[in-house]
């Protein structure tokens, strides 16, 4: 874990599947302390038809703050549901997060093609942009948690942000 108590696992196996050979949904997936190794936290595995963004560092950010998270966009009837965590910001502020209209992330020197690319701006449906009021505010710690339901996205068909970028702003 990192300072604020935050850990990042990444694991990978092909002795296991989702759902297929040797299937690990339904499953639980317990966290252990390193001290002692005593159970700490428990979930269950469930298959979704979400879509994932793991955020990193802005690419070429001047900021000095590492944040870091994960984005879950959750088809629902009626639109899109956004859950997720975000670390490293600046402790107990506002800040806002956006999906961006850009599908990369990647650093390109801002000269060659603007402070907003290869994100872009944010996604917007014509002139409207829905996005301008979403917000997260940080705890203590600069850790915050997202909750935002968006009625006029989809996944995979008209408005879909599947693909797109997650930027995360800071609060100045």
């Amino acid at each position: 874990a990192d300072s604020t108590g935050v850990a990042y696992v990444s694991w990978s196996s092909t002795d296991f599947s989702l759902e297929q050979l040797r299937p690990v949904a339904g499953r639980t997936f317990v966290v252990h302390l390193a001290s002692g190794g005593t159970k700490a936290a428990c979930g269950l595995i469930t298959p979704t038809g979400a879509e994932v963004a793991m955020l990193d560092t802005y690419p070429n950010s001047a900021s000095g703050k590492a944040v870091k998270g994960m984005v879950a966009a959750i088809p629902m009837n009626n639109g899109v549901q956004f859950e997720g965590m975000l670390t490293g910001l600046e402790p107990s502020v506002t800040g806002g997060w956006h999906v961006h209209a850009g599908h990369s992330c990647s650093a390109y020197p801002a000269a060659e093609v603007g402070s907003t690319a290869p994100a872009f701006g944010h996604f917007k449906i014509g002139d409207s942009d829905p996005w301008t009021p979403i917000t997260y505010t940080s705890d203590a710690m600069g850790n915050a948690w997202v909750s935002q339901s968006m009625s006029v996205y989809t996944l995979h068909s008209s408005y879909s942000v599947t693909g797109k970028a997650v930027v995360v702003h800071l609060s100045s």
